[in-house]
């Protein structure tokens, strides 16, 4: 009961003392007014107030409901979930009447707050006091975060009503450039500009530790660290590679055939020294740099390896430092700041984010002449240059890439299959299926323009006489991989294709659940949550008396399985025609086979369908699926998750898709055109440093390594160098209270060193850490960090994935000074 139904209850009692006729009148009265307290109150608006918008059913059916509650959250949050018991308990879409419920209980938690913030932010953030047992499931910078922040504010206060879908909120801007950034080469990339750098077959990266994977990808620049381990691997590679490079003669490209290295080896070193780097650190190198890289021959010069002549030597140690220098292990975008406060990358910087998005690699001589001639200073000048490797047959490389990693098909070598199940899965058939998936790319590259819906639904692929066996087809006359039709009407492009169905399947069996899974999640983009903590998560045994569809929907058919299988399973089931390792199965054991599937809670895609065929064309159709390739695209090419202030780039790169018949060379294009391409602005929320302070980078190191003249040091420390001993700065000390901070010294050379900071949070709570160090020089380069110059000292700051430390977590970064 409300206040003021309290207060008239309170007069009622004391007007039965008094008058007895009266106590009815006033009693009817009450019951009146309480009857009509207790109706609902318009769905637009909060009890008691009149905050709300008209249509915040409709938002928060769009943005709340269908991409968040109803994929992240409902498996635990129903009746019969573990969250039963708390404020937040949802009703599945089967239940009538239940938008309207799950509205009302999420509009009434919206008010609800936790030291100022409200809890349904902090809850799937994971920075709830009291945390959340459904872990964190997504971050503050999300898009998910934004809408339920409106949602929020739409309820509670009553504004932002203008605010609908993204679509709309895109309608009138302009997409902005996102944040600067320092990359560091993932493992692939690593070894093809080994390659191409020095001609030499390098398998050192794809023995180096693992990288991070953030939605699918391996490059995501914010998760590209270095960890102790990673950095040995590079030293090492780093002197195998160099003394291979030497045994080969692979300088010599770079050398000056004029310059007689008996008469004068420094200036012919030199020579070499100016060209390599070029093509190594993709910019010109510094006189500072040229000048350090020499004397580091000269002391190789003259200390030469065993067995070895000193030129040689001098070079073997120049090669060392370099293929461990930031400038060659990371691909600066950081650009210059201009008059309007944005910051321009150079031409050199180009060229480097147009070679690897598109070749994967290294820039060849033609994108540096560019560069340098001020070619790729325009949207006209890049755009040419893009056309020109978007044409070159290097391109396939990319798309390849792309699609193993946007499809999951690079755990296709080690996924693990049953041999008695499958003795046929051996590695040259694996090897086999990658090539099939290639050679159809291919193909529908350059016969299809490269279509997303050729990609989906073609009723072809490429197949060697030997996958042409293990799929039980007929190959036509002749070797190698040709074009062969299927006459089954159940192949449908990629998601028929063995690669995607050995990965994504069972030991022993097919998977409605992974297969539905990768549909969810690669082509529509809504990204599950794991399922809910003390739930057994195997499926049972595969069982001789039941088909595998009537398995699984056996074990999903309760809750807690039921809210989050129900988007996974109808859609894995319509692959049932397609056993573990990819083979068309005409019945499942003897059962027969029920292909019959549909997809639920997405914005425009909702139906059913029968077969892959069916759901492909469906897919190819979708404009759900055309963002989620946008999308994939943008997180792919930029190296980065969208933000609210980058969502309005992905929605126009999506447009240009579905604009251009879905070609997937219009989405490079759009992403090279794009204002992100050559304009960049600073961390959100900081002021940009002033020009010669070093500038800020969300990850990595920074600029070019300051070489020193001995020994290795640590890589993503400035490169080579331990020449010797020494403190670093005179002092670092918090400006956040509650952080303890330790400075240590990793390496030194004559002119200056690099430090590796750590900063722990010593408090109760979360703190948002700043510190300041007394660097005793001058800043050259930081990562993990933001820099800001503050009087005398230098202030730092943490970057998106470590700026906030729970209590006892420690924060790392770096930097690295001149003295």
């Amino acid at each position: 009961m409300s206040a003021p139904s309290t207060e008239r209850a309170a007069r009622l009692a004391s007007a039965m003392r008094l008058n007895h006729a009266l106590i009815w009148l006033m009693a009817a009265l009450a019951l009146a007014l309480a009857a009509a307290c207790s109706k609902e109150e318009p769905l637009g608006s909060v009890p008691g107030s009149s905050a709300g918008c008209p249509d915040d059913l409709d938002y928060f059916e769009q943005n709340v409901w269908n991409p968040i509650l109803s994929v992240k959250c409902i498996g635990c949050h129903n009746a019969e979930g573990i969250a039963s018991k708390t404020r937040m308990v949802l009703d599945p879409p089967e239940v009538d009447g239940y938008l309207e419920h799950n509205f009302r209980t999420v509009k009434a938690l919206a008010q609800v707050t936790t030291g100022g913030t409200p809890v349904l932010l902090l809850r799937p953030t994971g920075k709830y006091p009291a945390g959340h047992s459904g872990g964190t499931l997504f971050s503050d910078e999300s898009t998910y975060y934004k809408d339920l922040e409106t949602f929020i504010t739409r309820v509670t206060l009553g504004q932002k009503c203008d605010q609908g879908s993204a679509k709309v909120q895109c309608a009138d801007k302009v997409p902005a450039p996102g944040r600067r950034q320092l990359r560091r080469l993932t493992r692939v990339e690593y070894d093809s500009s080994v390659r191409d750098l020095l001609g030499i077959e390098s398998k050192f990266g794809e023995k180096f530790a693992p990288d991070v994977v953030v939605d699918g990808f391996d490059n995501n620049a914010s998760a590209l660290s270095v960890s102790g381990l990673l950095a040995d691997q590079l030293r090492d590679a780093a002197e195998q590679l160099a003394a291979s490079a030497m045994q080969s003669g692979a300088l010599d490209h770079y050398s000056d055939p004029a310059c007689d290295p008996t008469a004068n080896a420094t200036a012919c070193a030199q020579a070499v020294i100016e060209d390599f780097g070029l093509h190594a650190f993709r910019r010109p190198l510094t006189e500072t740099e040229v000048t350090r890289y020499a004397a580091l021959f000269d002391a190789g010069y003259a200390d030469p390896a065993p067995e070895t002549d000193a030129y040689s030597s001098g070079l073997q140690l120049v090669l060392t430092a370099m293929l461990q220098s930031p400038g060659f292990l990371y691909r600066l975008e950081l650009g210059s700041q201009s008059v309007d406060g944005l910051f321009e990358l150079d031409g050199f910087e180009v060229a480097t984010e147009l070679s690897y998005l598109i070749w994967g690699t290294t820039p060849d001589d033609e994108l540096l002449t560019q560069a340098a001639s001020g070619g790729l200073d325009t949207p006209e000048g890049i755009k040419a240059q893009a056309t020109r490797l978007l044409n070159d047959e290097r391109a396939l490389t990319g798309y390849v890439r792309f699609v193993d990693q946007w499809l999951g098909l690079t755990q296709l070598d080690t996924v693990q299959k049953d041999p008695m199940t499958y003795p046929e899965l051996d590695p040259d058939i694996r090897t086999a299926l990658a090539m099939e998936t290639q050679e159809f790319i291919r193909y529908v590259l350059e016969e299809k323009d490269g279509r997303l819906d050729e990609l989906l639904t073609a009723p072809y692929s490429f197949l060697s006489p030997e996958l042409a066996t293990y799929y039980g087809v007929t190959h036509p006359s002749g070797s190698g991989f040709q074009q062969v039709d299927f006459d089954d009407a159940q192949h449908a492009g990629l998601l028929t294709q063995g690669s995607v169905l050995v990965t994504h399947s069972m030991a022993n069996s097919s998977s409605p659940i992974h297969r539905g899974k990768l549909v969810r999640e690669r082509l529509l983009c809504q990204k599950l949550s794991p399922p809910p903590p003390n739930i057994v998560v195997e499926v049972p045994p595969v069982d001789p008396n039941a088909s595998n569809r009537e398995r699984f929907s056996v074990h999903s058919a309760n809750e807690p399985c039921k809210s989050c299988h129900r988007l996974i399973d109808p859609i894995g089931f319509g692959f049932e025609h397609f056993d573990g390792i990819g083979r068309f199965q005409s019945d499942d054991r003897g059962f027969p086979i029920d292909t019959k599937g549909e997809i639920l809670a997405t914005d425009n895609t909702d139906t059913t369908f029968e077969g892959v065929p069916e759901l492909g064309a469906i897919l190819a159709d979708s404009p759900d699926v055309q963002s989620c390739v946008a999308l994939q695209w943008y997180r792919w090419g930029y190296a980065q998750e969208e933000t609210e202030e980058t969502t309005c780039t992905a929605e126009a790169f999506a447009d240009r898709f579905a604009a251009n018949e879905l070609r997937l060379p219009e989405l490079i294009l759009a992403l090279v055109e794009a204002d992100h391409f050559r304009t960049r602005i600073t961390e959100a929320g900081v002021d940009a440093p002033p020009a010669g302070s070093g500038g800020s980078g969300n990850t990595g190191t920074g600029g070019a390594g300051n070489p020193g003249a001995g020994g290795s040091g640590n890589t993503g420390s400035g490169g080579a160098g331990n020449g010797g001993s020494g403190a670093g700065g005179s002092g670092s000390d918090p400006v956040t209270g509650d952080v303890s901070i330790e400075d240590k010294l990793d390496s030194q050379w004559e002119s200056g060193s690099c430090h590796t900071v750590n900063v722990t949070n010593t408090g109760s709570s979360d703190v948002t850490w700043t510190i300041e160090v007394d660097l005793g020089g001058n800043l050259d380069n930081v990562w993990n960090a933001v820099a800001t110059p503050n009087g005398t000292k230098t202030r730092f700051s943490g970057v998106d994935f470590n700026r906030t430390l729970a209590p006892n977590e420690v924060a790392s970064f770096g930097y690295c000074k001149s003295n």
